[in-house]
Order: structure tokens, then C-alpha cells, then sequence
């Protein structure tokens, strides 16, 4: 008898903590819906809208005249779509472009914010690091995509670079660009040739 009674006891307190745990439950539940309602009414955050005109219009020129340097094919005229904030080259959108030229067109983009931060920004990173900016172009199968846009754009961010520092992570790089001003690190694989690999600490197993 005092087994069932013991039961019943345990089987009573475990009903109470449910029946908390589900107030609590819907409590908490409310609150999340409330706070959804809060943000989905609030006003949306646009960054795009906060650039003033002459902002985007200066930064949209210092793409097209980059792009074009940097020797992209066929080239008329370039810049920023105002609704995207991306790039546009003789009227196309990025976005339309193959992999190859995404690639080639972020890693100009990004050159080209860094380089306007430092000169007109209040907090300029003056640093960019771009992974294989260049494989991307080599592997792909698209027509129009040239040895000289991968020199172009190496030598235009060695020239335009200044104060700023660049890092580029890359597998082959051109023999026909003057790189006396970078500073070339070549990972070797090799624990008894130069530099094994990114970690100085590199375990050679």
C-alpha cells in the first residue's frame, strides 16, 4: 500500500512541474511573438539608402576606371547598380557574369572600397585578402577571359596599392608582372626548401 502511495505522490509532484513548465511554455512563447511583431514592424535597415549621391557616383567611377584597367575584354563602361550596390560592365550585372569573372570583378570591387575607405573613410582597415582571385579566371572555360586580365589587375593593385596592404593567396602567378614591390612568400611543401606552408609550425610527418 505505501508503494502505490509513494507512486502517486511522485506521479502528483511530476503533473505539478508539467503543468509549470507548460505555463512557462506559453509565457515565453508570447513574449518571442511579441518581440517578432516589434521587429517586423520596425523600419528595415538600408545601408545601400545612406550613401549620398555623390558618394556612390565617386565610387562608381573609380570602379569603372579600375575595370577597365585592369583589362577586362570588350570594355565600354562599368560601375555600381544602384539597387544592387554591385558591379555592372557595358550594362550587365555581376551576377549575370560566369564564375571567372564574378571572381575577377569582387576582388577589383573590393580593391577599389579599400582604397576609397583609406582616403575618404574615418575608419579605413587599409587591408584586403583575396583567396585565388586568379584560379578562379585560370580554371574557367569561358571565352574571353586572358592571361592579361590576370597581369592587369595584379600590376594595377601593386600600383594603386600605397599605403594599404594586400594579400593575395595564390597557386600560379604571371611571370610578365613586375613584382620588385611585393613581397613574395612561396610555400614549398618541402621542410628543407624555404617556407613549408602558411604555419611556421607546420608538423612534417
Amino acid at each position: 500500500m505505501s508503494e502505490i502511495l509513494e507512486a502517486y505522490k511522485a506521479a502528483s509532484s511530476l503533473q505539478a512541474e508539467i503543468e509549470i513548465l507548460e505555463s512557462l511554455d506559453e509565457e515565453y512563447g508570447q513574449d518571442i511573438y511579441l518581440e517578432m511583431q516589434r521587429e517586423a514592424d520596425a523600419p528595415k535597415y538600408d545601408a545601400k539608402k545612406l550613401f549620398r549621391d555623390d558618394v556612390f557616383d565617386d565610387l562608381s567611377d573609380r570602379v569603372s576606371s579600375a575595370v577597365e584597367r585592369c583589362g577586362y575584354p570588350d570594355f565600354r563602361f562599368a560601375g555600381l547598380n544602384r539597387t544592387t550596390f554591385d558591379v555592372t560592365v557595358n550594362g550587365k550585372d555581376k551576377k549575370s557574369e560566369g564564375k571567372g569573372y564574378r571572381g575577377f570583378l569582387n576582388s577589383i570591387f573590393a580593391f577599389v572600397l579599400m582604397k576609397y575607405l583609406d582616403e575618404r573613410g574615418r575608419h579605413a582597415p587599409r587591408m584586403l585578402i583575396l583567396d585565388s582571385p586568379i584560379l578562379s579566371l585560370k580554371e574557367s572555360k569561358q571565352e574571353g577571359v586572358t592571361e592579361g586580365m590576370k597581369s592587369s589587375m595584379l600590376s594595377y593593385m601593386l600600383d594603386q596599392c600605397g599605403n594599404c596592404q594586400v594579400i593575395i593567396v595564390e597557386n600560379e602567378i604571371p611571370d610578365d608582372v613586375d613584382f620588385s614591390a611585393a613581397n613574395l612568400i612561396e610555400f614549398t611543401k618541402n621542410g628543407s626548401i624555404g617556407r613549408y606552408g602558411f604555419l611556421l609550425d607546420q608538423l612534417i610527418l
